[in-house]
């Protein structure tokens, strides 16, 4: 499962490079009738992995696996990595002006 996964990522990062802002906002058609900007339909996906997770950990809670803190502080690195990783995709097209501009607000969390 691993590896498919390490393949698999460069690939999406690559294919999310490539969406513009106009098609974020394009309607896209999933279960339900009511036609969402695909932009709302890749947050509800980030929402419904993290909706996931907790399960996950009420589960391994309930067999007695709760995650220690050394588990818990690496989860919120890769988060964290995650998280600078979506900034950056698409930043080859970026002028520097907006890399530097990024990379402030980013130095500003700290």
């Amino acid at each position: 499962m691993l590896a498919y996964h390490r393949k698999f990522h460069p690939e999406i990062i690559s294919d999310f490079s490539g969406i513009t802002d106009s098609e974020l906002n394009l309607p896209a058609t999933f279960w339900e009738e009511t036609r969402f900007p695909i932009q709302h339909r890749l947050h509800r996906y980030e929402a419904h992995f993290v909706q996931h997770t907790i399960q996950i950990d009420k589960a391994l809670v309930a067999i007695g696996q709760a995650p220690s803190e050394s588990k818990r502080l690496i989860r919120k690195i890769y988060a964290a990595s995650a998280e600078a990783e979506e900034i950056m995709i698409g930043a080859e097209k970026m002028d520097e002006t907006a890399i530097l501009a990024t990379a402030s607000s980013i130095y500003g969390k700290n």
